[in-house]
């Protein structure tokens, strides 16, 4: 939980009145309002009554402003996000878990009060009658900018979420959910799916039969690729359907190609895990222009970024989430602009800059700054035992930067070799490490068994320090084995585990997979500490 009364009090209250109202606070949270007294308060205060009534006329005044700081940095945060660019789903998303992790800061004694505790009933009324009012003007704006269905009727919105509130106050709801904040949340989503559902499923059947019309008209290059998929755990059951739509058209003028891809991803899943929970998303994947000559490339849009040696646990993950067992390498891309220049030696180099952001981007741990400028670089260069590569990124967190240095070496001989290490350093007044090292090694060999048995054998090793770079401690011990086999032209069998040394985490899995032409059928089955044994059956076509 993010909030934290004592940086909420503003500069013109006096240092009894701020110590009031943190006493006031934590005996709130622990007890409720209603058990706490006032010779309660000034004890924890450490101030005497006639200090107390100095600033507070009793503990109702105290109670009511208590609650306008903590309501007024709810309302602030949640409107941040919903005045930003995300799309209308991810904003609502994001609303609804901070308004969850308000909750669950407030704690059972406050919420229960929010309803019974005559003071904090009547600001609670106070605060929601206001809170309906912006948020139907906030609705308004956006059904005038499309984003939301037209044919709906906010003022009945608002008008559900008005009996709502009044079923909430009067415990009518109560006996459906476990607690309030599972009914918060089961009302949002109810609220959110439907006023975008729909309209998102019409605009998506509107855009692909537009966009498909007019690429064969144009004659350009079009492709699909539709999977549905079953997933089988021992607490939930999944259906979906994954869509990814691709599009591509290229100019050549003399010596200069320009070229431009856009991808479109959608997902539609029911999930039931005691209760069916149905979610529909969809967003661009990818979108780009190329201008390229031979040797070198400008890219500038949403794009893949990755690089580095390693095959399963990668040090040098910096940009991707790519799963070594996904054929398709889906993964979610980087706003960037990219320069590469390769030279006919198979060296080459690389420069990227890209907008911050605080979604976290491969295995990063700690949110950017939006909107900051981050930077970097890549060179590869071929050795005498093998390429070498050296990368660097910097980048501002919310509270600081970091600078990420890596390197990475293979070798081929009788057998592959590599090392990809990810070395970070952490300027920030956050109470993290200072510095953070990923080393991988890795191997792999082709047995000439049957078809070819091919192994690639992984460690990683974690170390941080926070204090200096000398004084590294060890922190965790990585393995992992990937076994591939082809059986014959169709047919291929991956075997993937992976076993942490500290944490005891594993993974095991096997995949069997047959490719056709146009169509492809997976069978997975894996077993895991954290989400124990599941299945899962896929069929993919493309077109």
């Amino acid at each position: 939980m993010k909030f934290d009364l004592s940086s909420n009090l503003t500069d013109i209250m006096t240092d009894k009145e701020r110590d009031i109202l943190l006493a006031g606070e934590k005996l709130f949270r622990k007890y409720g309002f209603q058990k706490v007294t006032m010779e309660e308060l000034s004890k924890k205060a450490k101030v005497s009554k006639v200090t107390f009534y100095k600033y507070f006329k009793g503990k109702d005044f105290l109670i009511r402003r208590y609650l306008e700081i903590l309501f007024e940095e709810m309302s602030n945060s949640y409107y941040e996000v919903l005045n930003s660019n995300k799309s209308m789903k991810e904003k609502f998303d994001q609303a609804i878990l901070i308004k969850l992790d308000y909750l669950t800061y407030l704690g059972d004694e406050i919420l229960e009060a929010l309803f019974t505790y005559p003071v904090a009933r009547e600001f609670y009324e106070e605060y929601s009658l206001k809170g309906m009012q912006e948020f139907k003007e906030y609705l308004q704006i956006e059904q005038v900018k499309g984003n939301i269905a037209p044919t709906m009727n906010i003022d009945l919105v608002m008008a559900i979420l008005q009996e709502f509130g009044k079923m909430l106050a009067d415990g009518k709801l109560s006996s459906y959910v476990s607690n309030f904040k599972d009914l918060v949340s089961q009302v949002n989503k109810l609220l959110v799916y439907g006023l975008l559902k729909k309209n998102r499923m019409k605009q998506m059947l509107i855009f692909i039969i537009i966009i498909t019309s007019v690429c064969n008209l144009l004659s350009l290059d079009l492709s699909n690729r539709v999977s549905a998929y079953g997933d089988v755990t021992e607490n939930n059951q999944v259906l979906g359907i994954d869509w990814t739509f691709g599009l591509n058209h290229s100019l050549t003028y003399k010596n200069y190609s320009i070229s431009g891809d856009y991808s479109l991803y959608s997902q539609f899943k029911n999930e039931w895990d005691g209760q069916v929970d149905q979610e529909y998303d969809i967003k661009s994947y990818r979108y780009y222009l190329s201008l390229s000559k031979p040797q070198t490339e400008l890219r500038v849009g949403l794009q893949r970024l990755n690089f580095g040696t390693a095959k399963i646990l990668r040090a040098l993950q910096w940009f991707d989430q790519i799963d070594p067992l996904d054929a398709y390498q889906v993964t979610s891309g980087v706003k960037a602009v990219l320069v590469r220049h390769h030279w006919l030696n198979n060296a080459n180099v690389w420069f990227w800059g890209m907008l911050g952001s605080q979604e976290l981007k491969g295995n990063e741990l700690y949110e950017g700054n939006d909107k900051s400028l981050e930077y970097g670089g890549r060179i590869q260069y071929p050795t005498k035992i093998g390429d070498l590569g050296v990368t660097y990124n910097n980048r501002e967190l919310k509270s600081g930067h970091e600078n990420r240095y890596g390197i990475d070496l293979r070798t081929d001989g009788v057998i592959g070799a590599w090392v990809e290490s990810s070395f970070s350093y952490y300027n920030t007044v956050l109470p993290i490490p200072e510095y953070l090292l990923l080393t991988t090694l890795g191997l792999d060999y082709v047995f000439s068994l049957g078809n070819g048995v091919a192994i690639t054998l992984e460690n990683m090793v974690l170390a941080d320090s926070k204090q200096r770079i000398s004084s590294l401690i060890y922190q965790e011990l990585v393995s992992a084995l990937l076994i591939s086999y082809p059986i014959g032209l169709l047919d291929n069998i991956q075997i993937l585990g992976s076993y942490a040394q500290e944490s005891e985490e594993y993974l095991g899995s096997i995949n069997w997979r047959r490719t056709y032409d146009y169509f492809a059928f997976d069978f997975s089955m894996s077993d895991s500490k954290t989400i124990g044994t599941s299945l899962q059956i896929m069929i993919t076509a493309n077109f």
